[in-house]
């Protein structure tokens, strides 16, 4: 499914989801991570994803901007930034919530796997009636 947004801010710059980013380390720019895309919206190129490693959950999803716009610290983000970020990624747990797949553990913002590249986790659980 995808979400349109209109943001307040500019992605000029953005390498986007399938050009060649400038940060060639990093698997987000652009968003090279072989895993199921639940949301993609291309105004903003912001994805939410399957992560690969659930780390205890019964999954992750992954919401993360692709592109050398984005390819900086959660820090750096300018608050409209984060929003659309956490609100791309919570219209996919809810309809995740909706469909009974999982429900909502907690969201993660602190990784150290990707420092450099700013995104937020939601780590799902079993659905619980």
């Amino acid at each position: 499914m995808i979400w349109s947004s209109h943001l307040p801010f500019n992605l000029s710059s953005s390498g986007g989801a399938i050009g060649v980013g400038k940060n060639s380390g990093c698997p987000f720019c652009p968003l090279i991570i072989k895993t199921k895309v639940w949301s993609h919206d291309p105004v903003t190129d912001i994805f939410v994803v399957t992560d690969l490693n659930s780390r205890g959950y019964k999954y992750r999803l992954l919401a993360v901007g692709s592109g050398s716009y984005w390819h900086r610290p959660w820090e750096q983000y300018r608050k409209e930034e984060k929003q659309a970020i956490i609100d791309t990624l919570m219209q996919v747990v809810h309809q995740h919530e909706e469909e009974k797949r999982g429900r909502l553990i907690n969201l993660d913002t602190i990784h150290f796997s990707y420092p450099a590249h700013g995104h937020i986790q939601a780590n799902m659980g079993e659905w619980c009636e």
